[in-house]
């Protein structure tokens, strides 16, 4: 909620949204609009009822010469057998009293739910590719029902999956076709794409040309995913500002977009001063140093909680367990989400820049929010309040680099806490 926030502010005031920021807004969107379908589905699941006759209120009488026992087959069996999908699913059917099928609205609110997240999954990835694992997660997580999110009981209908799936493809598709009728002209990035591609693009070498069918725009669309595909494979060496993948986690490396000199006039005749103050202005991307720590303290806490689990897992009361490992499961989703959304990069950079890690700092954020969110109430609204107040002092604090404003060398060198923060 802070990062969303920061953004948000960041955007309003600068008058300009990184693409970065627009991709991480739209993976929360998506993966926030599929938690709110996840927990319709289980609500649904659990109002789907076969129902006996006194969950109507109504009382049965057994009949003349029949023993009145737990066996019979009247309303007792639909409530043994939701009571066993209950302890079995999770998804409770017959288990509650008086309730009703799946309304109308609700149906409505979980299509909702299921388009918005397709949509804003598509989005993220049609802007940058590292956020391929959003709708990876939220589709395994919806097809199979993965607990601790979705009982498999309330696991998507393949309708509702493919309705998301579908969602993803029609956005990822539509915002390559949106760029290509937006971006009509040549340019000096021409030379990756064939002949029948450029015959459709004006000012190229082929425009025009009678002997050449130009491409129609969805087999465009394709050839600009190939050639994407196939400049970024060729990439070759190191990025001037990148930094390993392991050094994501400690901020290692920042990423300089702008420096200029300027002169500060306000101050000549003052002090003796004769000449203008010289002052830096500079946009240094670096991640929030109070929530990198704040990150690291909580990977910490869920990995020394993990190993703490196996370790002396004997001896913990068999009704505790459920509950522990359903949050460290919730916790280790996240930090798988981390490692796989810095996979492409990896894989095929070696080295990158710090935005490049967008994605894992979002999971991240993520796996500090459930780690939070498991700690008794005084606990939680403390330490919410400590990470929140942090972040937006650091932010203050680093906001020059920000919005490029003027400092003299030494307020630059004050915020420079890391050594390969040039």
């Amino acid at each position: 909620g802070v990062m969303v926030a920061v953004d948000v502010v960041g955007v309003i005031v600068a008058r300009l949204m990184y693409v970065d920021t627009f991709m991480v807004l739209c993976m929360v969107v998506a993966l926030a609009a599929a938690v709110g379908a996840w927990n319709l589905k289980a609500r649904m699941a659990r109002t789907t009822t076969l129902a006996g006759p006194e969950d109507f209120g109504t009382k049965v009488e057994p009949l003349d010469g029949v023993e009145e026992t737990g066996d019979s087959s009247n309303g007792a069996d639909a409530g043994s057998a939701g009571d066993g999908a209950e302890n079995a699913g999770g998804a409770t059917v017959g288990g509650a009293s008086g309730s009703s099928p799946s309304s109308g609205a609700e149906v409505a609110r979980l299509w909702l739910c299921i388009l918005t997240s397709g949509i804003f999954s598509g989005a993220a990835i049609c802007t940058k590719w590292t956020a391929f694992f959003t709708p990876l997660f939220i589709a395994i997580v919806s097809a199979l029902g993965t607990p601790p999110f979705l009982s498999a009981a309330s696991a998507f209908s393949a309708p509702e999956l493919f309705g998301f799936l579908a969602a993803v493809a029609a956005t990822y598709f539509g915002g390559c076709a949106a760029f290509l009728l937006a971006v009509p002209n040549s340019g000096p990035g021409d030379a990756f794409f064939s002949r029948e591609f450029l015959a459709a693009v004006r000012g190229s070498a082929h425009d025009g040309d009678p002997e050449v069918v130009p491409l129609g725009l969805f087999w465009r669309v394709v050839e600009l995913n190939r050639a994407m595909w196939g400049f970024m494979r060729g990439v070759k060496g190191k990025h001037q500002w990148g930094s390993n993948w392991y050094q994501w986690a400690v901020n290692w490396r920042g990423l300089l977009f702008f420096r200029d000199e300027v002169f500060d006039f306000s101050e000549m005749g003052k002090s003796g001063n004769v000449l203008p103050t010289k002052k830096t202005a500079t946009i240094y991307m670096i991640m929030n140093p109070f929530s990198t720590i704040a990150t690291l303290f909580f990977v910490a806490t869920f990995l020394l909680s993990a190993i703490l689990y196996l370790r002396y897992r004997r001896y913990i009361r068999p009704d505790l367990k459920p509950a522990i490992i359903s949050q460290l499961a919730l916790e280790f989703s996240m930090l798988l989400g981390c490692a796989l959304s810095a996979l492409p990069t990896i894989a095929m950079f070696r080295t990158s820049p710090v935005d490049q890690a967008l994605p894992v700092l979002t999971f991240a954020a993520l796996l500090c929010g459930a780690t939070v969110d498991a700690l008794p109430g005084r606990l939680r609204g403390a330490v919410v309040a400590v990470v929140m107040a942090g972040a937006a002092g650091a932010f203050a604090y680093w906001s020059p680099w920000v919005y490029a404003t003027a400092m003299a060398e030494g307020e630059h060198a004050a915020r420079r806490w890391m050594p390969r923060w040039d």
